[in-house]
């Protein structure tokens, strides 16, 4: 996926229905380079100014012109980072998926750049690669723990918190923290434990709490298992949240270049229903915001979706898809006082589906900060 030198600041990689991504050229981003006098035929070089320019002025009026050139400039070993990855990894996640993640990281170039130094004689482009590489595998792979990492690495507030969400007395939480305590104690991999370390915990613990009723080796798995099924019930709505948050976000503009090809009417007008559309949105059952958020801000299939929550046929998925769309698409004519006859509400569920798929390319475009959403 290379590029012209010329176009290496100025251009951005979007999918269009497929995994084989095309540049895509900022309009604006252009007229801005050339208008400035940026020398855009030395992209390394001029990458590197424009660093030294945000990381000395960060609040200039023009700052968000160099954020934009260098997540440009950073697009290709963005790509580079996602193809390798998605042969480390191998089946638990797509090259897309990684790419989401390292535009993310790159849409924060004085985060990700702040500890550059060019007298050092390293290409902007190799340090970069090394601190995308390192921070999405960290994410792709951390969200992979299994059940038992998870426990043996989280701390005493998150499983309390955890635990009290799911509605837990305050003796049970401590029962099963102090279990979990002892559990971490004694163990050295986090691999489901065997009945002697099961037992060996049970013993620690009548030791520890004589006071308390003895626990045997199998209620204590029991309730190490119930810590973990805690923990992952209380992660994974604060991972869905944020996606939604983040794809409605990305809707409503931000600098983006899809903000920017829009008249300014069109543009009041689409926030105006991605607006509506969002209450519409947190209006729906929890399974079928899941459908949703699966279909629309992770762009899974159909077929995925049916995998992941447990649908019997793919045409369930897709019922379910038109009975969203259909519930938008009253809210919409609702909300601008239409009539809701069959055809009208036919021709808006269409432009709804087409305005949501609209958002995700935004999101492809403009750093995808909607990470993966994780089902339990």
């Amino acid at each position: 996926m290379k590029r012209q030198p010329c176009d290496k600041l100025i251009s951005l990689l979007r999918f269009d229905g497929s995994n084989r991504p095309r540049w895509y050229c900022d309009r604006q981003l252009q007229a801005y380079f050339t208008e400035a006098e940026y020398n855009l035929g030395q992209p390394e070089p001029t990458a590197v100014f424009l660093l030294q320019q945000l990381q000395s002025q960060p609040n200039h009026r023009d700052a968000h012109y160099w954020r934009r050139g260098l997540f440009c400039y950073l697009q290709e070993t963005s790509w580079s980072v996602a193809m390798t990855l998605r042969e480390k990894v191998g089946g638990m996640h797509q090259v897309t998926d990684c790419f989401q993640q390292a535009c993310y990281l790159t849409s924060d170039p004085l985060k990700l750049l702040r500890r550059f130094k060019p007298e050092q004689g390293t290409r902007l482009s190799t340090y970069a690669y090394r601190r995308i590489y390192d921070g999405v595998y960290a994410v792709l792979v951390g969200v992979r723990q299994s059940d038992w990492g998870l426990l043996k690495h989280s701390g005493p507030r998150s499983l309390s918190l955890a635990l009290r969400s799911q509605g837990y007395r305050e003796d049970d939480i401590n029962e099963i923290q102090q279990l979990v305590h002892l559990w971490k104690e004694v163990v050295d991999q986090t691999k489901a434990p065997h009945q002697e370390l099961l037992a060996q915990v049970a013993k620690t613990y009548r030791q520890c709490r004589p006071d308390l009723p003895p626990v045997t080796a199998s209620e204590v798995e029991t309730l190490l298992r119930t810590a973990i099924a805690a923990l992952r019930a209380y992660h994974q709505p604060q991972v869905m949240n944020t996606a939604e948050e983040r794809f409605w976000n990305t809707l409503e503009g931000g600098n983006t270049p899809w903000e920017a090809t829009l008249k300014q009417e069109e543009q009041e007008a689409l926030k105006r229903v991605f607006e509506i559309l969002k209450h519409a949105v947190e209006g729906l059952d929890d399974a079928s915001r899941q459908v949703f958020c699966l279909y629309y801000c992770e762009q899974a299939s159909q077929q995925e979706i049916a995998q992941l929550l447990g649908f019997q046929k793919q045409y369930q998925v897709s019922r379910a898809l038109e009975r969203i769309r259909g519930h938008l698409a009253k809210a919409v004519l609702t909300a601008l006082n239409q009539p809701a006859h069959p055809q009208r509400l036919k021709e808006v569920t269409v432009l709804i589906n087409l305005w949501l798929k609209e958002g995700y390319k935004v999101l492809a475009m403009s750093c995808q900060r909607c990470a993966r959403v994780g089902m339990a």
